[in-house]
C-alpha cells in the first residue's frame, strides 16, 4: 500500500507554522492508475501535494477538495483529502502538449457531510507553486512561502514533496517575517527537506506537533452501495431487470465494482422496509 507523511509544526519560536508533505509513492500510484505521462504526470503530482497542504488542518469528518480547470495547457484536476490522511486525485487528459506556464482557475471547497464549510478561488498563475501561494493570500489572507518539488524519471514520479511556511497572526509582522523566510523562496528544496527531516528549518529547530500518515483513499463496495441507494428502489429494480447488474467505475482509481442483480433487489427491499 502506498504511503506518505504529512507533518505539522512550529518554527521561529512559535511565530510561524510549517506544513510538510512527502508522498512520491502515492503520486506514482495515481499516475499509473490514470496512465499519465509527461507534464500531465507532473501536474497531477503537484495538484495532489497542493491538496494535502491545504488539508492539513481539517478534522473529524471534514474533507477538502481542490478543482483546477486549466486553459493553458488544457486539463482538469480534482483532488480530495480527508482528516484521516487519506487522499485521492485524478487528472484528464492523460497526455497533452507541454506548456511553459499554467493559466486557468483553482477552486478549494471544504465539506463536512453534506454541508459546505468553505469555498475559495484563485487564478492559476504560472505554476501550481505560485498559484497555491496566491490562493493562500487571496482566499485565506495568509502570508507565507509555498514550495513544491516533483522529480521525474521519464513518466515515473520518483520524488514528490511540498512545504508551506506561514506567518502566525499576532505573533509576528511582515517586516520581521519576510526577511526571515526570504531564503526559502530560492533554496534547494531537496536540501531543505533533508534538514527538515532532522527537525531543522532556516537555521532553527522545528517543534513537531503532528506527524500524520498519508494513504490513498480507496473506493469500497460499501461506498458503491451507498451511492446506489440514492437511486431509490424502483430504479434499482429496473437496473436489475434490464442489465442484470450494476457496474460502477471509480473515477479516481479506474476500478470496476460490480453489484449483481440479486444484491440490487436486496438493497431495494431494504429501502422499502426502512
Amino acid at each position: 500500500m502506498s504511503e506518505g507523511r504529512l507533518i505539522r509544526g512550529l518554527v521561529a519560536d512559535g511565530r510561524a507554522r510549517v506544513l510538510a508533505v512527502v508522498c512520491p509513492d502515492i503520486c506514482e500510484e495515481v499516475r499509473q492508475a490514470h496512465g499519465l505521462g509527461g507534464q500531465a504526470a507532473r501536474h497531477c503530482a503537484e495538484g495532489l501535494l497542493s491538496t494535502l497542504l491545504l488539508s492539513a488542518h481539517i478534522k473529524g469528518d471534514e474533507r477538502l477538495m481542490i478543482q483546477v480547470q486549466a486553459e493553458k495547457p488544457r486539463f482538469a484536476f480534482h483532488g480530495e483529502a480527508r482528516a484521516d490522511g487519506s487522499v485521492r486525485a485524478r487528472l484528464t487528459p492523460g497526455v497533452y502538449p507541454p506548456a511553459s506556464e499554467l493559466r486557468g482557475a483553482m477552486l478549494a471547497i471544504k465539506w463536512e457531510g453534506d454541508k459546505e464549510l468553505y469555498r475559495g478561488a484563485a487564478e492559476l498563475d504560472g505554476s501550481f507553486e505560485r498559484s497555491l501561494q496566491h490562493f493562500l493570500v487571496q482566499s485565506q489572507q495568509a502570508h507565507g512561502v509555498v514550495r513544491l518539488g516533483v522529480t521525474m524519471d521519464g513518466d515515473r514520479v520518483t520524488s514528490a514533496c511540498g512545504l508551506l511556511v506561514e506567518m502566525l497572526g499576532g505573533q509576528w509582522d511582515l517586516d520581521g517575517f519576510e526577511p526571515w523566510v526570504a531564503p526559502l523562496r530560492t533554496a534547494d528544496l531537496g536540501a531543505t527537506m533533508t534538514q527538515f527531516a532532522f527537525a531543522q528549518l532556516l537555521g532553527g529547530p522545528v517543534e513537531v506537533l503532528e506527524a500524520r500518515q498519508v494513504t490513498v483513499l480507496r473506493t469500497t463496495m460499501a461506498r458503491v452501495e451507498g451511492m446506489l441507494r440514492a437511486l431509490g428502489p424502483a430504479e434499482l429494480r429496473a437496473i436489475a431487470a434490464e442489465e442484470g447488474q450494476a457496474t460502477i467505475t471509480c473515477q479516481f482509481t479506474n476500478e470496476d465494482f460490480v453489484v449483481p442483480g440479486e444484491r440490487l433487489e436486496a438493497i431495494a427491499g431494504e429501502l422499502e422496509g426502512a
